[in-house]
């Protein structure tokens, strides 16, 4: 297992369209970054946690997709900076709209990626009140499938059920039962 550590930060780096000299910028050298994700050596415990970081993932997910280890590598895609710039715009307007190049965007970003992080799932939970109904329902659907093949990893069964409730309240069964979906723009799918 010690040396499938470094093809999975390969496949995950590649994710996220991060380099090499980026994601082991003083921690490794060329060299050895491209020895490490060739699976010829090992990384020390403290560089791992370092890497780690970089990648927004924490060291469960990481041990977890490392046991559970199936080839998922994401084609990259140019939205993955998309993510954070509309989490942090909504997070910090809570009455904020996303713009229709937004809302593009985060469909590609989160319908055409095979898999996503803990966090980056948490992120997209958040955002998805605020996509037309047809994505949001697409959405949910993918990360509840996702969460289901890690249902044994601490911390997900919670996710599952936040996602199963916010799907119930952003429902049109649950607009019509009177519960009201996260600011929005009229007509757009996402309020009233």
């Amino acid at each position: 297992m010690a040396h499938e550590i470094g093809p999975l930060l390969k496949e995950l780096r590649e994710a996220e369209e991060l380099t090499q000299a980026r994601l082991y910028q003083n921690v490794l050298s060329r060299r050895q970054a491209i020895r490490l994700e060739a699976g010829e050596t090992d990384i020390k415990a403290e560089h791992l946690l370092t890497v780690l970081d970089r990648l927004d993932m924490a060291l469960p997910e990481f041990r977890y997709r490392l046991q559970k280890r199936q080839p998922q590598v994401a084609p990259p895609t140019p939205q993955t900076a998309m993510l954070d710039t509309v989490a942090a715009k909504l997070n910090t307007w809570l009455d904020a709209d996303m713009t229709p190049g937004e809302v593009r965007a985060m469909e590609n970003f989160a319908l055409g990626r095979p898999f996503f992080t803990v966090n980056q799932i948490k992120t997209l939970m958040t955002i998805a009140a605020r996509l037309p109904w047809d994505a949001y329902d697409r959405l949910t659907k993918k990360l509840a499938a996702q969460l289901a093949d890690m249902a044994d990893m601490p911390g997900v069964q919670r996710l599952r059920y936040t996602l199963y409730f916010n799907k119930t309240m952003f429902s049109p069964v649950g607009r019509l039962a009177g519960y009201r979906v996260a600011a929005g723009p009229a007509g757009s799918g996402t309020g009233q």
